[in-house]
């Protein structure tokens, strides 16, 4: 069975915008992603912030674009925000002084069993409930 890998809205973004820093390292995840050899999760939280700039800028055949990528990504599941997910991410932010939006994102991997949440956002290291990888570290 493919380990679960929770992919936090900066992995999309980078990739999205071809950032050349990371985008070597999105296009080896993605790949491994498409092939099966992981599983991938992200939440609404993602489709919501890689959304946010292109709704800006007028660039709403990048929406869809944007949008038709995430829901037909091979091996990528989109987490829904349940009461359960919301409550944990409460239960998290409390904990850990998580801004909501982390705390959902992280709340969303740990209800669909995730392996490893991969963010390039340090802070979230903080957080022992899942391996944290950060992605100028892959």
């Amino acid at each position: 069975m493919s380990r679960k890998l929770f992919l936090d809205s900066m992995v999309f973004i980078y990739h999205l915008e071809e950032a050349p820093k990371y985008i070597n390292t999105t296009l080896k995840l993605f790949h491994s992603i498409e092939k099966g050899e992981y599983q991938g999760i992200t939440s609404a939280i993602t489709l919501a912030e890689i959304l946010v700039k292109p709704y800006q800028r007028g660039q709403y055949e990048v929406v869809q674009d944007y949008r038709t990528i995430l829901e037909n990504f091979p091996n990528l599941s989109i987490c829904a925000i349940s009461p359960a997910i919301a409550d944990t991410a409460a239960a998290l932010s409390a904990k850990y002084a998580l801004r909501l939006p982390d705390a959902l994102q992280i709340s969303c991997a740990l209800e669909n069993s995730a392996d490893m949440f991969i963010t390039n956002d340090r802070k979230l290291k903080i957080v022992k409930e899942i391996k944290i990888e950060l992605l100028n570290q892959r």
